[in-house]
């Protein structure tokens, strides 16, 4: 039976990923329905034990999971380590007696308890004392709920949790009242700045990114490119030394690397280490999420008849954040890339098979499954070839990501 278990990432307010909370849906049929929290929660936990390992999924991270009444009382979260599952107690759930003694039992095995959807009249919540962490939805509470929650629960030692974060001036507001973790479409967004000047690395990987788009690019002209920048030099060094790479002579210069790979392989990892530094100034998480989208589609693409042009779905997937990772429209950055026409109008929101991939992708990590099924039907898309292409994806980038 396929499954289906998105993962969206929580942050420090450093910006690196403390962990991501998974979602669940059962397959495509039941997109548009409802589904018992009980069985959704079961699910995650059943593919993580029996197809993609927890850890894996998260990334070596924590992993937020959804609790109902049912799975408290059971024994069934002591199968995962207790250094990285987050019990998230849903608001649903009546805080009895029974839900209490379960929750301080797993309190003391060494379980972190999370309280999700919290608003200032739960300040009296029985679970507060066990609590860990406090989930506050920043599109439902405004500032001032966000600064009572804040003032009650910090000098008693929880952690906040900022989810649904929009805007910058949710994150400063957040960051100001001590809110720890973030949660929300704000980290994929760009932050537009006037006269923005690249550093030296960004101008270098943007030089890379214009080579390796030429078919007719030589080795010596990309060689030159490479060394312009020591932080680049150094990256696809230490990439193409890695254990990635079936061969492991001993490389003795960029040069000698770049022979080594040949065309196909620079285009592709060549991009990653560029988006990898272009994104320096922005969570990590945004090139591990790029890698993912690049590997993604390519395997996507053969899926769906476009195996040829695989690898221009890689590289619209790979530079799907491009826009974020270096605060600038997408309209610019498309233009100091010469790729194709048709990876352009699949980033700026044109009308192609590469632009209908990638809404689906996104629509998988989100969990908008509704979406995802109308995509996925118009791509004429198998239903089951996607889950475990997608938790390929993240495992291959996260393998990808250590070496970069």
């Amino acid at each position: 039976m396929e499954y289906f278990i998105a993962r969206q990432p929580v942050f420090y307010a450093s910006k690196s990923v403390f962990g991501y909370e998974l979602l669940f849906r059962n397959g495509f049929e039941n997109c548009c329905t409802s589904i018992d929290g009980d069985n959704a929660t079961l699910e995650v936990l059943a593919a993580t034990l029996f197809h993609t390992p927890f850890l894996e999924m998260v990334g070596g991270k924590h992993g937020l999971v959804n609790f109902t009444r049912k799975l408290l009382l059971s024994d069934l979260v002591f199968l995962f380590e207790k250094d990285h599952m987050v019990i998230e107690v849903l608001e649903t759930v009546q805080a009895d007696h029974a839900v209490i003694a379960a929750c301080a039992r797993l309190k003391n095995a060494g379980y972190t308890i999370a309280l999700d959807d919290f608003v200032a009249g739960d300040l009296e919540h029985p679970l507060l004392n066990l609590a860990d962490i406090v989930k506050v939805d920043f599109m439902k509470a405004q500032c001032e709920e966000r600064k009572t929650i804040a003032e009650k629960l910090l000098p008693r030692k929880i952690k906040l949790l900022a989810e649904k974060v929009e805007t910058h001036a949710d994150v400063k507001q957040g960051l100001q009242l001590g809110y720890e973790f973030f949660q929300g479409y704000f980290f994929n967004k760009p932050v537009m700045k006037t006269l923005q000047r690249m550093p030296p690395s960004g101008a270098a990987c943007l030089r890379m990114l214009q080579m390796i788009a030429k078919d007719d690019f030589t080795f010596e002209e990309l060689n030159d490119v490479v060394r312009s920048d020591i932080s680049l030099c150094y990256r696809v060094l230490r990439l193409m030394n890695s254990a990635l790479f079936s061969f492991r002579p001993e490389i003795t210069s960029t040069f000698h690397a770049l022979t080594l790979l040949g065309r196909a392989h620079i285009r592709r990892f060549v991009s990653i280490v560029a988006v990898n530094l272009l994104s320096a100034s922005k969570p990590s998480e945004l090139a591990l999420t790029a890698m993912i989208r690049a590997k993604l589609a390519e395997d996507m693409a053969t899926r769906i008849g476009f195996a040829p042009r695989a690898p221009e779905f890689f590289l619209m997937g790979l530079f799907s954040l491009m826009d974020a990772m270096m605060d600038r429209p997408m309209q610019d950055v498309m233009a100091d890339l010469p790729v194709s026409q048709d990876v352009k109008t699949a980033l700026l929101a044109g009308d192609n098979a590469m632009r209908v991939t990638l809404d689906a992708i996104v629509a998988y990590e989100t969990a908008d499954w509704e979406t995802l099924t109308e995509k996925a039907g118009r791509l004429g898309l198998d239903q089951d070839a996607l889950p475990p292409m997608y938790a390929a994806a993240i495992k291959w980038a996260g393998e990808l990501a250590q070496s970069a």
